[in-house]
């Protein structure tokens, strides 16, 4: 199987992030690709954490559960903060949350031209 070649996929774009006045920085984030589907809280956190480069983008699964994992099951700022963005993109519905299943997924409806988000 072919590894995946980000700086080829259409639905990576490039943005500009201001982590307050004196950290500006260029990620390249995947829209909708890493949460389409419905995704438990602790896996969330790690793309959320991978797409912003808190954690390597080529980090692998391994590392999320050797290394990861440890991290974003302890009450910790990293922990808070993760959490804190998740449930920012469900503020202003890019992400739904189903609080039983304490799972994330995009909202195929978001459209932020519109606001109109479903």
């Amino acid at each position: 199987m072919a590894e995946f070649d980000h700086t080829k996929d259409p639905e990576f774009v490039d943005v500009d992030v201001r982590l307050g006045e004196d950290y500006p920085c260029r990620v390249r984030v995947p829209l909708g690709r890493a949460l389409r589907e419905w995704t438990d809280w602790d896996v969330a956190m790690f793309e959320v954490g991978r797409l912003l480069g808190v954690f390597g983008y080529d980090d692998t699964w391994d590392a999320f559960r050797t290394r990861v994992k440890g991290l974003i099951w302890s009450d910790n700022p990293m922990h808070n903060h993760l959490r804190a963005i998740l449930f920012h993109l469900v503020g202003i519905g890019y992400l739904e949350y189903d609080k039983a299943e304490s799972r994330f997924r995009c909202n195929s409806l978001f459209d932020w031209r519109t606001n109109d988000n479903g």
